[in-house]
């Protein structure tokens, strides 16, 4: 490979994550394509495990029309974080919401919108990124959403469906600070694995990968397990 087109692919890079960043923490402009998602049925795969089970952890139970899915929270390794998701959890926040972004083969996105598809009001102060805690980005973990301020999520998240490194610290910079993970699927990977497949078009405040129809997160809950 050339000189050239070494500096290309990795602009190209650069600009997709860039644009990644931008579109993770809101819905884009309006547009008219719908993506035509097979609802072939799929093998499921276990999520990964970045960390044993740890008890002294929280589990969190999302109930969707979809089906439930339960995540343990690595209060361990993104404390910050945690104590962020919790707080809108406990205030009831994420209940009545929707994923408002479903990008095939990569991740489903909520935290923004609510079942009216308007714009949650509520919003804590953002916090420290935590991304350089060692967790990776690989199918099912869970990871806050931001833009291009590496210290700006507050309370969207998304779920990966996809091993995606670009979204992986490497360095403290603005692209290089990447997406904090803070917790992983232990059950419910068929639900994700559902939602991932459903169509999508814009429409209203949403981009390209608004589901058409609405998957509705009905709960967020703390539980014991």
């Amino acid at each position: 490979m050339n000189i050239f087109a070494s500096v290309t692919n990795k602009l190209l890079l650069v600009f997709s994550i860039f644009y990644f960043m931008l579109s993770l923490s809101a819905c884009g402009e309006n547009g008219n394509t719908e993506n035509n998602v097979s609802d072939k049925t799929v093998p499921v795969v276990a999520a990964p495990v970045d960390a044993p089970v740890d008890p002294d952890n929280p589990k969190i139970q999302i109930d969707t029309n979809k089906g439930k899915i339960i995540i343990e929270l690595f209060a361990d390794k993104a404390p910050i974080t945690v104590k962020n998701f919790l707080r809108y959890v406990n205030e009831g926040v994420h209940n009545n919401t929707i994923f408002h972004r479903v990008v095939k083969d990569t991740l489903i996105q909520a935290g923004e919108y609510d079942f009216d598809q308007k714009l949650i009001t509520t919003a804590f102060p953002p916090i420290k990124n935590e991304a350089d805690n060692g967790l990776k980005n690989n199918r099912g973990s869970i990871a806050m959403a931001r833009s291009a301020n590496p210290d700006s999520a507050s309370r969207q998240y998304f779920i990966n469906t996809a091993n995606n490194n670009k979204f992986d610290y490497t360095e403290e910079t603005p692209l290089g600070w990447g997406f904090c993970v803070f917790g992983t699927v232990r059950e419910g990977m068929e639900v994700i694995d559902r939602i991932s497949r459903v169509k999508t078009r814009a429409y209203g405040p949403f981009d390209q990968y608004a589901p058409t129809l609405p998957v509705i997160i009905r709960s967020i809950t703390v539980i014991d397990q």
